[in-house]
């Protein structure tokens, strides 16, 4: 069970009452991180238990030959030993359709250039909307699932039942593996009533009453009551989702499968809401733990009453985990290793969270200083469309490839400390955090605390250099044709 956008800090009383039922009898992961903070290379990191390096799949674009190899993931593996398999999602699910990840039945909607001109179509017929918002009137215009504004999680909550009534009685009790997908959470954060007023000021009345619609530049920046508006209408996002997932495990039980399903809740990245001054999204820096920091609960029946494990996990741990719970065989190339041993109590070994940006969609950012950044066109300028394998896609141009790949920025942290590397026009700029005493991350102290720097820096190239496209020239990151 997932959702997009989740941060971890709201597993809370106040927007997750059935998660946090959940959570008191599994193992609660307290500091999971995901290594590239965008849905599509995220979800092939978290079912592959590689990193995006190693995987290809880069960015929310990606071409046809890098969707193409056999990924090796883990619904493709637990299907080779029996387990039916399916995936379910609203919006921003459509990433499955786009990629073979091994799911035998995708239930997600569709994503290319026809469909983006159908949805643009049914989004002026406005005063339709409200009748077409149903399972009815999605089964007349299957692109409704690909609205933003229009994601329900109690729809998907009926998708999910559905399935797991399917495969709960899958011919000769076979297992199953089902991800659910909800996108509520992911901005325009635009849940259904009574949802989007659960926790607003019912005073407002400025332009983001009902959601935040996806700007590329150009839009005022918010005031404080735009601030607050848009963080209530995301945790009204956040508690629709919960309850909708609360439903799922109330059927899971009604079904008798409670006793023999793990159940996983997770996150393909958290979300910016204007702290600190890092601006709202995810994906386009690393400032802050917002974006990177998931929920990360597994629960197993066979395992112990429930616990909190405060070991920094990562998102390539998760296919390693369930390997190993299920007793399938894992690929030797897993970046990940097993959190089984946590949920026997026992400690894990340190290990450090890497992270990388991803496609900057407009030439300004409001978090990111133009000193700290390598310019690149924005997206309309950056992608193209591609029609020689069906459906018409639209991808990152090759030729625009290897500017965004060095103009990354990309992190490492262990439980207290985070470096950044962040290339510009200048060179390399490093930037240390203390997050323990600095959790908001606005004061950098490499000057001061140039051990802890040099610490982290070498296993951050290590693993920047495990990109066999890169090279180091010159204390930068460099594609390695581009270094020759």
């Amino acid at each position: 069970l997932a959702a997009a956008s989740l941060r971890a800090d709201r597993i809370a009383p106040r927007t997750t009452p059935h998660l946090l039922e959940l959570a008191a009898r599994a193992t609660r992961f307290e500091r999971a991180y995901v290594s590239v903070p965008r849905t599509f290379s995220s979800w092939v990191t978290i079912l592959t238990g590689r990193h995006a390096h190693h995987h290809g799949v880069r960015s929310m674009f990606p071409r046809w030959e890098d969707r193409a190899k056999d990924l090796d993931a883990l619904p493709q593996r637990l299907a080779r030993e029996g387990y039916a398999t399916e995936v379910v999602g609203d919006y921003a699910a459509d990433i499955f359709g786009r990629v073979d990840l091994g799911f035998a039945r995708v239930d997600t909607p569709s994503f290319d250039f026809r469909q983006m001109l159908r949805q643009r179509g049914l989004e002026r017929e406005t005063p339709l909307l409200p009748f077409l918002h149903s399972h009815a009137g999605r089964a007349l215009f299957p692109v409704l699932k690909e609205l933003s504004h229009a994601a329900d999680a109690d729809l998907l909550a009926d998708d999910t039942i559905a399935a797991l009534a399917r495969l709960g009685r899958a011919p000769g009790g076979a297992p199953f593996f089902l991800t659910a997908f909800f996108s509520t959470a992911h901005f325009p954060y635009a849940a259904p009533a009574p949802y989007y007023g659960r926790f607003s000021d019912p005073a407002y009345r400025g332009r983001y009453k009902y959601h935040k619609p996806v700007g590329l530049g150009g839009e005022a920046p918010p005031d404080d009551a735009d601030i607050a508006q848009i963080r209530a209408l995301y945790d009204g996002a956040v508690l629709s989702i919960d309850d909708a997932i609360g439903r799922v495990l109330h059927a899971l039980t009604a079904m008798g499968l409670a006793d023999t399903t793990i159940v996983v809740v997770t996150a393909d990245h958290g979300e910016t809401l204007y702290e600190h001054g890092h601006g709202q999204g995810h994906g386009d820096h690393l400032f802050g733990d917002e974006g990177t920091h998931v929920p990360l609960i597994v629960y197993d029946p066979r395992a112990p009453v429930g616990h909190r494990a405060p070991d920094v996990v990562r998102d390539v741990d998760i296919a390693p985990t369930l390997y190993e719970l299920t007793g399938v065989a894992a690929p030797p190339s897993v970046d990940g290793r097993s959190l089984a041993p946590a949920l026997a109590g026992r400690p894990l070994a340190p290990a450090y969270a890497y992270a990388e940006t991803e496609l900057w969609f407009t030439e300004d950012i409001l978090a990111l200083p133009p000193r700290q950044r390598l310019p690149y066109p924005g997206i309309m300028q950056m992608t193209e469309l591609d029609s020689t394998h069906g459906q018409v896609e639209v991808v990152l141009q090759k030729a625009m490839a290897p500017i965004t790949l060095v103009a990354r920025h990309r992190m490492v942290r262990d439980g207290r400390w985070k470096l950044l590397y962040i290339p510009t026009r200048m060179g390399v700029e490093y930037m240390l955090f203390d997050t323990e005493r600095d959790p908001g991350e606005v004061v950098d102290v490499a000057k001061t605390q140039p051990a802890e720097l040099e610490r982290l820096r070498a296993p951050l190239w290590k693993w920047m250099l495990e990109d066999r496209g890169m090279i180091e020239r010159d204390g930068m990151l460099v594609p390695r044709e581009e270094a020759k």
